[in-house]
């Protein structure tokens, strides 16, 4: 037998368990083909995309209670009003307490689309909500707004859930409510922020390194994180002379000592964007954890300068990781990516 080729069997070609088969099924013949196993073709695995997940909140101030209110992110939601996505906007006449997240980007009339009380958005991080509670007159007290564990578990682990709120910063993961003392007639603000933990690896030589820290880590001194053990000195430019540092900021570069070749790998929030303001003179920078061309963010003339282990040498774009000298001659506001 053949691979590829087709055979007829019949009554008296076949085995005999075939051949009573075939006269089992009133058969005159059948056909078959061989084929071989090994040579199939694999099967792609199923398209493995989320479902979304969506968090209720629950709004409670001085015995009076706000509708349900929950927030998401669904793979086909956009940032604007999807009325077929769940998204519901807050009715009229309510009396008490009312809490609604807030997009002031939609329309405001026939019907007020900016009050919604179901707001989804596409699968996008960071992800901001904006969130607030009204009380009406003769509405005060102690009042809580609090959400359900389970439903925080369901956004992915990489991403942290911040709530900050007007006094101070809440992480959803580790409480499920915040409590205040809420006054009558007053609007609270909130907003609610997602962003991904990425890991970032600093590959350090012997001796003097010129570096930036694109991610923001939970804890930014330099002793939590340079691996322990390993001597190190950070020094930094304050723009009349060199100052020892202690921790690392976000958009600043710094010269940093090591005395063998180690990589820092250091985990935290991306550094997606950065405002600088730049003095005239020399200027000792970083950038986000995108490359950026230079020609596309400085307005007029500059020079950017960075270390390759060994010597200066110009550079034409800002790399995640690395330090610079920025050149200009006036005081200058430089925005990583440009807007």
């Amino acid at each position: 037998l053949i691979v590829g080729n087709t055979y007829t069997l019949n009554a008296s070609t076949a085995n005999p368990d075939v051949a009573t088969a075939i006269t089992d099924y009133q058969l005159a013949s059948f056909d078959f083909t061989i084929v071989d196993a090994f040579d199939t073709p694999p099967v792609d695995p199923p398209d493995l995309t989320t479902d979304g997940w969506n968090v209720s909140l629950l709004v409670e101030v001085g015995g009076s209670s706000a509708l349900d209110a929950s927030f998401g992110v669904k793979p086909d939601a956009t940032n604007g009003f999807d009325e077929n996505l769940g998204e519901l906007v807050l009715p009229p006449g309510f009396s008490g307490v009312e809490s609604y997240f807030y997009h002031p980007e939609n329309p405001s009339s026939p019907v007020n689309l900016r009050k919604l009380y179901a707001s989804y958005l596409p699968e996008e991080y960071p992800a901001n909500w904006t969130f607030k509670v009204y009380t009406f007159t003769g509405v005060s007290g102690e009042a809580t707004l609090s959400w359900d564990a389970s439903d925080i578990a369901d956004i992915p682990s990489n991403y942290t859930v911040n709530l900050d709120t007007p006094t101070d910063s809440v992480d959803m993961r580790e409480a499920t409510q915040y409590t205040w003392t809420s006054e009558e007639d007053t609007t609270y603000t909130f907003t609610i922020t997602l962003t991904s933990e990425t890991e970032f690896t600093l590959e350090l030589e012997a001796g003097w390194n010129m570096v930036s820290l694109p991610v923001v880590p939970d804890d930014p001194a330099a002793s939590a994180v340079m691996p322990s053990g390993v001597f190190y000195q950070l020094v930094t430019w304050t723009g009349t002379g060199y100052a020892v540092s202690t921790e690392f900021e976000a958009g600043r570069g710094y010269w940093l000592l090591v005395l063998q070749d180690v990589d820092v790998t250091v985990s935290g929030e991306p550094v997606n964007s950065l405002s600088l303001g730049l003095s005239a003179g020399w200027n000792m920078v970083g950038g986000t954890v995108d490359e950026v061309q230079a020609v596309d963010v400085f307005p007029g003339f500059h020079q950017l300068v960075t270390w390759t282990g060994t010597s200066y040498a110009s550079a034409t774009a800002f790399e995640p990781g690395r330090g610079y000298w920025a050149l200009v001659l006036a005081n200058t506001q430089i925005e990583l990516p440009p807007s």
